[in-house]
């Protein structure tokens, strides 16, 4: 899987400018069902929500793989609850699937 997410990253890359400018980074903490939870956004255009693997993961891995893509989409990674910086205060057991 994640062979094939590089792969999609570096076919959508080619076509970008290496230098060009994109929106700042914009950080923050939004509240969900008593947790915090903590997003980055960067760039503009094109809305996409970018969702980190799990279950022990966070956004962090995909942060350098996934930038050259801000130049042609907004893109809007959160840690998902419990999480990486969404992890504060939330109980393991709270954490499930449904």
């Amino acid at each position: 899987m994640r062979a094939r997410l590089f792969l999609a990253v570096v076919v959508v890359c080619l076509g970008t400018v290496v230098q060009s400018k994109h929106a700042g980074v914009h950080d923050g903490r939004i509240q969900v069902h008593g947790a915090s939870l903590y997003y980055r956004e960067v760039g503009s255009r094109t809305p996409m929500i970018v969702l980190h693997g799990g279950p022990d993961f966070d956004m962090s891995y995909l942060l350098p793989e996934l930038a050259c893509l801000s130049n042609k989409f907004h893109l809007i990674y959160y840690d998902q609850r419990g999480r990486g910086r969404s992890a504060d205060g939330v109980n393991p057991e709270d954490v499930t699937g449904i």
